[in-house]
């Protein structure tokens, strides 16, 4: 059995949000949009997907106690909040 060799390329960010642009395709568009009219809109054979999560290792109070523990100041600490929302 013979093994076929094919090419993948990646099509450029700015180059898609170009097109998207273009074709008055917006963000919060995104997610009712079919696939394949993405696929057309963009001239490419497939689109590569997926969806991401953030999680919290302690809460709030705990990050707080911690940061207090290990002598961060109230700057550092919201600092700290504000880059994590």
């Amino acid at each position: 059995m013979s093994k076929a060799r094919y090419t993948v390329a990646y099509q450029d960010v700015s180059n898609t949000n170009a097109l998207l642009d273009n074709a008055f395709i917006y963000f919060e568009d995104l997610l009712r949009a079919s696939k394949g009219e993405l696929c057309r809109e963009l001239g490419v054979d497939a689109l590569v997907s997926g969806k991401t999560t953030m999680s919290k290792s302690m809460s709030d109070g705990a990050a707080i106690a911690v940061g207090l523990l290990l002598g961060m100041g109230f700057y550092q600490l919201w600092e700290h909040f504000y880059n994590s929302t």
